[in-house]
């Protein structure tokens, strides 16, 4: 059982909400991605980076260009200037 589980959605809105997974009564397909629905409304998973930068910017996720969200708490190095990020240790800019 998931009790005490949270999934991260959007609202109609597209602020970030924290849906208890036993309150969701249903998931329904879209062509926009799947809605998912609770007694207190309809919610949506992010179909967009936009909106995944809403859900994990606090976590710690950063866009640093058009197709990539890192999180920023795994990186070891950042060079600006090449708008690089390094995962591992050492880190070179070769």
């Amino acid at each position: 059982m998931f009790m005490s589980e949270h999934i991260r959605l959007l609202d109609r809105d597209g602020n970030l909400c924290l849906v208890q997974l036993d309150d969701i009564i249903a998931i329904k397909p879209t062509a926009d991605g799947p809605e998912f629905y609770t007694k207190d409304g309809m919610y949506f998973y992010p179909s967009t980076m936009e909106e995944l930068q809403i859900l994990y910017g606090d976590a710690g996720f950063e866009r640093l260009d058009r197709t990539n969200l890192v999180n920023m708490n795994q990186v070891r190095a950042f060079d600006p200037k090449a708008r690089k990020v390094y995962f591992d240790d050492p880190w070179s800019k070769d």
